[in-house]
């Protein structure tokens, strides 16, 4: 299936953007974000996910504020919109390795916001993850880590809550890892 990213020079398998250059059900590519209050007081997790040869992409949004814990868990098929969004979550890329936009739209959750997410230091990429298990690839993925800060708006339940440059940290991992996606043959 063609999307908008097979009009670009970067393709890595001879197929179609749509595609893997593995047939492994695990296989997935994911943001993962989190966010803390300078004092403590409240944190945050924001995740989006693809899984390719599952046709999934999924997320969650989780804050804790005032002792309470919020929670957001969205799913959808992933064909045939290639866009890094799910239900009322999204990440837009706004300057690659840099800068990105979280948003959660308002709904039936208790709890939606805007955010900008920005690195104070460049990415460090991990070594390759690999492993073999009895003959079979355990394992085999790639990640980097990058430390930023978040500015933006929360309202939970009702009440607003501006961040201001909040200490922050954020992955991205793709490749085929344990637990994930289905479960495991024996």
């Amino acid at each position: 299936m063609l999307t908008p990213l097979d009009d670009s020079l970067w393709h890595q398998i001879p197929a179609t953007f749509d595609h893997v250059g593995t047939s492994d059900p695990r296989f997935f590519d994911r943001y993962w974000f989190a966010v803390y209050e300078p004092e403590g007081r409240a944190g945050l997790q924001f995740t989006l996910g693809v899984y390719n040869n599952m046709n999934v992409v999924d997320g969650g949004f989780v804050v804790i504020h005032e002792g309470r814990q919020h929670n957001l868990r969205v799913s959808r098929s992933l064909r045939p919109r290639f866009e890094a969004a799910c239900g009322p979550m999204s990440v837009e890329v706004v300057e690659p390795l840099r800068r990105f936009q979280l948003s959660v739209e308002a709904g039936e959750h208790s709890v939606h916001g805007q955010l900008e997410w920005t690195g104070v230091l460049p990415p460090e990429e991990e070594k390759p993850h690999f492993s073999r298990l009895r003959g079979r690839v355990a394992e085999e993925y790639q990640r980097f880590n990058q430390i930023g800060e978040c500015s933006g708006w929360l309202d939970i339940e009702g009440s607003r809550i501006e961040l201001d440059r909040w200490w922050s940290c954020r992955d991205h991992s793709w490749g085929v890892r344990p637990s994930m996606g289905i479960p495991e043959p024996v």
